[in-house]
């Protein structure tokens, strides 16, 4: 199975080799970024994602694969390619979230459903 265009930023704690991993105090300064997926934050169950701060960040979204949208890989370690709408950034398992002056812009791709800027998961919602 192929990739569905892997976001501009990837951060986990899905590894099963380190299940008590934290990840917490990290900063995002200053990014411009053209992608067809955002920002994926995963935390798991064994590892948070804690206190993680995006400032001064420009992130457009836009489609020019011609493969579907409506996925989200996951892999390596959470799960695979799951169904998932398009957002943003896209957060599980987080604990501490910060954003200030950030700029999410959608492409005109009418196919896509571009409509929310941050897709948040509540511990234990899987």
């Amino acid at each position: 199975m192929v990739g569905r265009a892997e976001p501009i930023i990837y951060v986990t704690t899905c590894d099963t080799e380190f299940p008590k991993r934290v990840i917490s105090n990290l900063p995002f300064i200053n990014l411009t970024a053209n992608s067809e997926n955002g920002v994926i934050l995963l935390g798991s169950k064994g590892g948070l994602l804690s206190n993680l701060r995006f400032s001064g960040m420009n992130l457009t979204c836009r489609r020019w694969a011609n493969y579907p949208g409506g996925l989200v890989d996951y892999r390596p370690g959470c799960q695979d390619v799951v169904n998932h709408g398009a957002a943003g950034i896209i957060m599980e398992y987080i604990e501490g979230f910060e954003v200030e002056n950030v700029n999410i812009r959608w492409s005109n791709y009418q196919n896509e459903l571009w409509d929310n800027p941050l897709d948040f998961r509540p511990f234990g919602s899987k």
